[in-house]
């Protein structure tokens, strides 16, 4: 009988173990990190689309991907606007900066680097700067002086766009130059 109790023990300690490590492992991938409570915050967010006239609602509601259509009737675009929540950091005046992806529809993916601002009961974009097509995002933080820094992965001149990005960009933009280049 004591045999059998120190079997079962063992076998539920190890089971314990291997589970607290696969939850370890899963934690740790870029990707998985918790949400923080500021990220949180952008839940009620408004995004307009860079370049064109439709602002977008992503809230608990919604979830993080939304679609639109924005344009003239008989000449509507489609697509889905994405935020993503492990890449929303808190900057200057209570706003936030985050990557937005915008899919048009086509074979692209545009990737945005969006500074968001208090309004009302949410947040909305005053400011988005272009990353680039299809770009696999590393990194992204702010300094304690309010500068923005972000490395992410973008495609060879002569890789297919279907592959894998490769080359590391690395780009650090003051707070103020987010302003004013990426005014919506």
């Amino acid at each position: 009988m004591k045999k059998l109790l120190i079997i079962g023990i063992a076998l539920f300690s190890i089971a314990l173990f291997s589970y607290f490590l696969k939850q370890q492992k899963i934690s740790n991938k870029p990707g998985n990190q918790e949400i923080s409570a500021s990220q949180k915050l952008l839940t009620n967010a408004y995004f307009t689309i860079p370049e064109g006239t439709t602002t977008i609602n992503i809230n608990s509601e919604t979830g993080v991907t939304v679609e639109y259509t924005d344009g003239d009737v008989g000449f509507e675009e489609r697509g889905t606007v994405t935020l993503f929540e492990n890449y929303v950091r808190s900057v200057a005046d209570k706003r936030y900066v985050a990557v937005v992806a915008v899919d048009r529809g086509g074979s692209g993916t545009e990737m945005y680097l969006t500074v968001f601002t208090p309004e009302g009961t949410g947040y909305k974009s005053i400011a988005s700067v272009f990353l680039g097509d299809r770009v696999a995002i590393d990194t992204l933080s702010v300094a304690s002086n309010n500068d923005v820094f972000v490395a992410y992965r973008e495609h060879k001149s002569d890789q297919p766009m279907a592959e894998k990005p490769t080359v590391l960009i690395e780009k650090t933009f003051t707070y103020q130059e987010l302003i004013v280049q990426g005014r919506t």
